[in-house]
């Protein structure tokens, strides 16, 4: 399997293509097998990338086909996040963490560090999902650092700092 970058007319998109090398019958269901699940987890993100922040103009631009390509950067993030880091995957709601670090880094005065968003952009995804990567795996919802744990934490937090706002 074999993943390039592809610059055309749309925007700059992942593509997934076919080996050309024949293999045996055992590696090729084995290729195929991996194109199909990178196609699912490709079209999985897609879908929640376009809707990513549709109220920001940013993702819209129209010239240059700048929104296209903006949005083309989440999906790359996410997709080579997703396939590095097998144990947590891709869920809905990653997308809009990775386009708001991307919205505020690629708007930065500085043009220099602008370019560099998308790079900037997977390391402090990756770091803040280092920190926060139990909270996307269901097995761990009912550990202390899964999901409900996080909220039973706060609502500790909250019951001790503030009951009023806890009880609200």
């Amino acid at each position: 399997l074999i993943f390039c970058f592809r610059e055309d007319q749309d925007m700059n998109a992942l593509l997934l293509t076919k080996p050309k090398k024949k293999n045996s019958d055992d590696e090729d269901d084995t290729k195929w097998s991996q194109l199909f699940e990178n196609a699912t987890l490709l079209d999985e993100i897609r879908k929640d990338v376009v809707r990513t922040h549709p109220d920001l103009y940013f993702f819209l631009e129209p010239e240059n086909n700048l929104g296209k390509r903006r949005y083309a950067a989440i999906e790359r993030i996410l997709f080579v996040w997703a396939r590095l880091n097998k144990g947590v995957r891709y869920v809905q709601g990653m997308n809009e963490i990775v386009g708001t670090i991307y919205y505020v880094l690629a708007n930065d005065e500085n043009g220099e560090w602008a370019c560099e968003a998308e790079a900037d952009t997977y390391f402090l995804f990756n770091t803040l999902m280092s920190e926060m990567r139990d909270i996307f795996v269901p097995d761990l919802d009912e550990a202390d650092t899964g999901i409900q744990g996080r909220i039973s934490n706060m609502t500790a937090l909250l019951s001790l700092h503030d009951p009023e706002v806890r009880c609200h």
